[in-house]
């Protein structure tokens, strides 16, 4: 495991590195040493002293050179290359130096966070891989025995109270980047206490590996010149490096402190400062490359491995789980700190109160021998384990390694553990786009063999989640696996084949100089562009329901009536504006885009009624049951996707079938709500249902800033982008409390500044923010409550706070008799390309199969797993006793978009179970649809009572169901008090209570700030630690769905395409004479001063009024013109009444302002892109690594399987 971080302090770093405080010397390697390319360029070798790495790490190279008594003349003046000459600062370099401000939103529960600086991605924290000390994270004095040092984005130190509090990053210099590199906790168990010194020596070979690939990989330069920013990859790199073997609580831990100085030498001879984000980009990469690179060297040596059960990560299997965890105290010390803080995000915090040895002198000898008798009370005999693996090398016999390079010895129980992963791994080999038909002719060896298929693997789990995704977790899913002979290097080797055959496309660069990070699918790109095509061709071929001049007289009858005043309640002009699009419009598909609280399904209601007068179908589609029962509200006659698809899949297998179904379907007004929520799949089959059914009309519905898809891509949204049919509901209609209005208003456009400073009364700032949340909630009476929603953003602080509720509610009586203790099943939410490896299932688990499954020969129902080889075989008992036998490698797909599959894909999950206490009078939700007892996944219900017959459940006022205590829907649900934010998506009620804090596991993103807090008429409490905390992570963490056209820059942009014909029709395309300086700017368009804001400004609105709507599209024209690399016009700039005209004319057409205009691809990847601090766009980068993990493993662990 690798953690990045900071250096803070020249002279506390070089302390740290030269103290031989707990640090691991053995004959062959003493103290810190100089490693790196550019460290030998400056003479640095060998052993470091104090005074090298003070002066290095201060970046001053000609003391470093006077070090060595020699002149290096290529350096600046001042010899100083850690801050940058101020005439080398460009606005965006400022405009990033003061976002450094904002604190990082990505850290997740385990990793506790990063001490100093932004944290690598999902750093993993287990037991058996715990830190050894937090303050050792990357503070570059070595935290075992100093506070930390100033940080950069994720600044911390030690408050003295207990508590962490941040710092400015711009209050000291940029010094250089800290690597912590730790072995598992197993490895350090044999290799420190029992001392196994081959793990020492492979431990070590394995880090000068890993450190020698990213110098070569990673090391580059920014260089700016008047604002043009180019990277040069330079290969080189001073480093120092120190291995310890102990943790603060003297405890086993082999772990090495890499510094990287910030400096390197460009390919003209000039040292320049190192610019390390691709360092921190890749460290999640890194760090499962290098333990895959290490479990290679430990297998031959008489080692058997244990993958974690989270998957990533291995220990070796002859020390016991338990005596892993027994050797990582501190893993249950801040685990209880924590909990005792009230809150999981006090982890981080708790690091620093339980770090009681620090600067605590450590005797190698002593603290050995109390390990060892440790172990020995916990019945483990590490001599013995470590006698057996070096009696078992030594019966070897030479053989070749996989790579085919090395000849290495190796034991028959090696070969035949090799051979059984192997098998395990052809086992997972299934029908891939990604291998070729015969992978074996087609490979050199069985590493390389190995190495496709695993790629493979690692696409097909990522492509099932996003339609462009991030290259690096591709690769990262394949070394998890720990395969052996599997190395990063074949990995890229096998991926750059894959872009030569045109399977995989990158996606456009952040910035010149820099790769990719997004790639995408062959099949992901058709998918989209299918869509787009479905979707175009049938412009202007839709028959109007009725002429516009029909429309107010057909609605009027339909119009709800104020149940106070009996007064009738008219439409809003934009819902009447989206009602007659629907009814007249001439193109088969209409795009409805409505933000939340402008009264959506107000709009629909009459037209529904409407067209039902005149005769004509109306049927609807939704994501799950919630949306299609309030459809139904309505008068529609709607059913889920899932359903829809699966009868249509069916009906095109058999002539009869698609007939009945066109006989339901032709002629149809199709409403698809909550469109949002649809993925590429849903998208590309409702356009090919509209044709092959004949439906007249297509509505999609929704609003593009809440809740997306939790499979591949963001169809409703790239739907906006085509010049069809749209209209927009910016209205707000829900509340009656004018601060969560503008609220509202504000943040759907992205304007959290604004948005926070409109309800900065509502907010509610305690440490323990879980705990206010729950005492306001409970301060209510019971009826009150009723009325609010209590909203969490992740299932961790959901499941705390419903507890809490619980107890609060025992205590008050409110809930009463004995609690049982309710078996509840806790879904694992795993891609289809997982639920195929027999390594997932694990002996207790549950095993639901939703619909009769012919490719492993089970019947719908429950079933729990006994046993799993590990390789190929699964064996189950259903809930008669039976036993069955299956090979997962056999399930099929059904999520994954792909041209010419097989649709009848199987639909199977697994969930752990827990228990939890349930009483009379909790409050549940169910998380399963049970047709028989009309219960729907979602709906809230009451325990009335518990008894023998079983569960009694009050399903609102008049109706009870209950269900015997074996039955399978008891186990589908949870409690039901705390709700998160992708379950509340759509509702309303007078109030909201949401606890939100910047500590939390999972951090609140753009679209829970924008979803959440809405669902509130007129009260609405925030509950938070730090408002300016929660805004800051509200703006970087992003756990936004992708798009394959948009990630490789193709997605259509028709306001930019209509802006710019408007433009030309205006000005035409006069050139203007071309000085020296019109040359050096042509690159990038038009220059800043030819088209002022001001000028705009008074065409489109006042820049003084900022809510003022047009003026930001102002702002947004203006940017575009001074940077869009391919919009070349020139000519006179002036605002003539011609191009008042146009631009009028084309705000009225399109029926909205400019300022909506999605954000130009190019702009991302010019020069003046603000790129100029490494942590800032690391800090943003792992943001969104959440995009990829959390917002899979968080959301709320259910799915819709009702296909009635």
């Amino acid at each position: 495991m690798i953690n990045v971080g900071s250096i803070g302090s020249a002279g506390g770093t070089a302390e740290y590195h030269t103290s031989k405080e707990s640090q691991l010397e053995k004959e062959e390697f003493q103290g810190t040493e100089w490693l790196g390319e550019a460290a030998a360029e400056l003479g640095l070798t060998g052993e470091a002293s104090k005074e090298e790495l003070e002066t290095v790490f201060e970046g001053d190279v000609q003391k470093i050179a006077a070090l060595r008594n020699e002149e290096d003349k290529t350096t600046p003046e001042d010899g100083n290359l850690v801050e940058k000459n101020a005439s080398d600062q460009t606005e965006s370099d400022k405009q990033e130096k003061e976002a450094l401000n904002s604190p990082d939103s990505s850290k997740d529960e385990k990793s506790g966070g990063q001490a100093d600086g932004p944290p690598s991605e999902a750093i993993e924290s287990t037991p058996q891989q715990e830190q050894d000390d937090a303050g050792r994270q990357g503070n570059g004095a070595g935290g075992e025995k100093q506070s930390l040092q100033a940080g950069a984005a994720d600044a911390t130190q030690n408050d003295g109270k207990g508590g962490i509090s941040q710092t400015n990053p711009d209050d000291r210099q940029k010094l250089g980047t800290e690597l912590i590199f730790s072995a598992p906790k197993s490895v350090s168990i044999l290799a420190v206490t029992h001392g196994d010194d081959r793990l020492v020596k492979a431990w070590r070979d394995s880090v000068a590996s890993s450190l020698a690939y990213i110098e070569k990989n990673y090391a580059q330069a920014k260089i700016s010149d008047r604002g043009n920013v180019t990277y040069e990859k330079t290969g080189n790199l001073a480093m120092t490096r120190v291995t310890h073997g102990y943790d603060d609580a003297g405890r086993p831990h082999l772990h090495d402190h890499v510094s990287i100085a910030n400096i390197t030498k460009t390919a003209d001879g000039t040292w320049r400062a190192l610019d390390n984000r691709m360092i921190w980009r890749d460290s999640a990469l890194m760090s499962s490359a290098q333990l895959q690179d290490f479990a290679n060297r430990i297998r031959p040596l008489g080692y058997e491995l244990r993958q974690n059960e989270d998957k990533r990560g291995w220990d070796i299997a002859a020390v016991p789980r338990d005596v892993v965890l027994a050797n990582s105290p501190r893993g249950r010390d801040i685990k209880e700190e924590a909990e005792g803080k009230g809150n999981y995000g006090a982890e981080r915090i708790a690091r620093y109160d339980t770090r009681s040895n620090v600067g605590k002198k450590f005797d190698a000898d002593v603290l050995n021998s109390e390990n060892k008798a440790f172990d020995k009370a916990n019945g483990f005999d590490g001599a013995k384990a470590v006698s057996d693996a070096i009696k078992s090398a030594e019966k070897s016999e030479p053989a070749t390694s996989f790579a085919g390079k090395v000849r290495q010895t190796i034991t028959q129980s090696y070969k035949e553990m090799v051979a059984k992963h192997d098998a395990a791994y052809e086992a997972k080999i299934a029908d891939s786009p990604y291998l070729p038909k015969n992978i074996k002719a087609h490979t050199r060896s069985t590493a390389e063999m190995k190495a496709a298929v695993a790629l493979a693997s690692g696409i097909a789990h990522k492509e099932q989640f996003e339609a462009a995704f991030k290259e690096r977790e591709a690769f990262r899913f394949a070394l998890d696996q720990n395969i052996p002979g599997v190395t990063l290097e074949m990995l890229k080797e096998r991926m750059n084949q894959l872009k030569s055959d045109g399977l995989i496309v990158d996606g456009v660069s952040e910035a010149k100089g820099m790769p990719a990070q997004y790639i995408t699918t062959k099949d992901a790109l058709a998918t989209e562009s299918k869509i787009i095509a479905n979707i175009e061709e049938q412009r202007g071929k839709a028959e109007p329901f009725m002429e516009k001049k029909d429309v107010e007289k057909a609605l009027e009858p339909h119009l709800r009536v104020d149940g106070k005043t009996g007064e009738v309640m008219q439409l809003k002009s934009e819902q009447m504006s989206a009602a007659s699009l629907i009814l007249t419009s001439r193109d088969r598909y209409v795009n409805i885009q409505g933000f939340s609280g402008t009264g959506k399904t107000t709009m629909l209601g009459p037209v529904f009624e409407a067209l039902k007068d005149q005769g004509h179908k109306v049927m609807g589609i939704g994501p799950d049951t919630r949306t299609v029962e309030e459809m139904k509200g309505v008068g529609v006659d709607t059913r889920t996707n899932a359903s829809f698809f699966i009868q249509f899949d069916a009906a095109k297998e058999s002539p009869q079938k698609l007939a009945e179904m066109r006989a339901e379907y032709s002629g149809a007004l199709m409403i698809m709500d909550e469109a949002s929520k649809a993925s590429n799949k849903d998208m590309l089959a409702l356009t090919e249902a509209q044709k092959a059914l004949g439906i007249e009309k297509v509505v999609t519905i929704g609003d593009k800033g809440q809740k997306q898809s939790v499979l591949a891509g963001k169809a409703f949204e790239v739907v906006q982008t085509i010049k069809t049919a749209h209209e927009k509901l910016t209205d707000v209609v829900r509340h009656s409390n004018n601060d969560i209005k503008r609220y509202n208003e504000h943040i759907r456009d992205g304007r959290v500044d604004e948005a926070f400073a409109a309800i900065r009364d509502n907010f509610v700032v305690n440490e323990k923010y879980l705990e206010s949340a729950t005492k306001s909630y409970m301060e209510k009476t019971q009826e009150e409550r009723a009325g609010y929603y209590l909203i969490t953003v992740g299932n961790k602080d959901r499941e705390t706070i419903n507890s809490m509720v619980q107890k609060e509610r025992l205590e008050r009586g409110e809930i009463t008799g004995p609690a049982i203790q309710h078996k509840i099943h806790e879904q694992k939410v795993l891609s289809d390309q997982q639920l195929r490896m027999a390594t997932s299932y694990n002996p207790g688990d549950k095993m639901e199969v939703h619909k009769q499954s012919r490719s492993l020969g089970l019947s719908r129902g429950d079933y729990t797993v006994t046993s799993s080889d590990h390789i190929s075989r699964v064996t189950v008992q259903d809930s008669k006793g039976t036993l069955h036998s299956f090979d997962p490698r056999k399930i099929q797909s059904n999520n994954i978009s792909r041209p010419g599959q097989d649709k009848r894909g199987d639909s199977i999950t697994l969930s752990t179970e827990k228990t939890t206490a349930l009483h009379a009078g909790d409050i549940v939700r169910f998380n399963r649809n049970l047709k028989e007892e009309k219960i729907i996944n979602g709906d809230i219900a009451t325990v009335k009572s518990i008894d023998e017959k079983g569960i009694t459940y009050a399903m609102g006022k008049d109706r009870e169901v209950t269900l015997e205590h074996g039955h399978s829907q008891n186990n589908k649900l949870t409690l039901g008090y705390a709700l998160n934010v992708d379950k509340v998506q759509g509702g309303s009620k007078l109030g909201a209570i949401m606890a939100a804090g910047s500590k939390s596991p999972l951090q609140a993103s753009l679209r829970d700030m924008y979803v959440g807090p809405t669902r509130a008429i007129a009260k609405l409490e925030i509950h938070t630690n730090s408002v300016e905390q929660l805004m800051q992570t509200s703006k970087s963490a992003s756990r936004d769905s992708t798009s394959a056209l948009e990630k490789t820059g193709q997605l259509p942009d028709p306001k930019l395409d209509d802006f710019k014909e408007a433009y030309k029709n205006a000005f035409g395309e006069k050139e203007k004479p071309e000085s020296p300086q019109d040359r050096d700017e042509k690159d990038h368009g038009f220059k800043k001063d030819d088209l002022s804001n001001d000028k705009l400004h008074e065409f489109f609105g006042s820049k003084d009024d900022p809510n003022k709507q047009d003026s930001s599209a102002a702002n947004e024209i203006a940017t575009r013109m001074s940077i869009q690399d391919d919009f070349k016009l020139t000519g006179s700039m002036e605002l003539t009444e011609e191009f008042r005209s146009e631009m009028a004319e084309l705000s009225i057409s399109r029926g909205d302002n400019l300022k909506d205009a999605p954000k130009i691809k190019m702009g991302q990847d010019i020069a003046e892109t603000p790129q100029n601090n490494a942590e800032q766009s690391s800090s943003q980068e792992t943001a969104t690594q959440q995009n990829e993990d959390e917002k899979v493993n968080e959301m709320e662990k259910t799915r819709d399987f009702d296909i009635s």
